[in-house]
């Protein structure tokens, strides 16, 4: 039990950190393009800091094998469909108005899903 506790307070740690890289990459895309294409690039680059910094600080002893990069790619995929789905019910649909706002709650929804899938 302790040893989950220690691997889930490493796992927020990365997972913080991913998240804002996640928000500042979103902040700065969301300028130029619309806000959904802003939330895959930004999903896409902090998914890809997530998984490097998980691998280094949380998850280092687990034993790598061709079918962890599979789950990961579907982990990741259902993350991003799902992110992809918040983002459109808070603004679409519910008109929320504040974009990055909306990202804010969508990347802590997903962080979730990446947890509870990866455990």
């Amino acid at each position: 039990m302790k040893e989950q506790i220690k691997k889930f307070i490493s796992y927020f740690f990365v997972g913080g950190m991913a998240a804002i890289v996640e928000w500042i990459t979103f902040a700065i895309a969301n300028v130029f393009l619309n806000y959904m294409i802003s939330t895959v690039i930004s999903f896409i680059i902090a998914t890809t800091a997530n998984y490097i910094l998980g691998r280094v600080l949380t998850f280092k002893d687990y034993k790598k094998k061709k079918s962890d990069v599979i789950g990961v790619f579907i982990v990741s995929g259902v993350g991003l469909l799902l992110n992809m789905l918040f983002m459109h019910i808070l603004i679409d649909m519910l008109h929320f108005p504040i974009e990055i706002l909306a990202k804010v709650i969508c990347t802590g929804l997903v962080f979730l899903w990446n947890y509870i899938s990866r455990i």
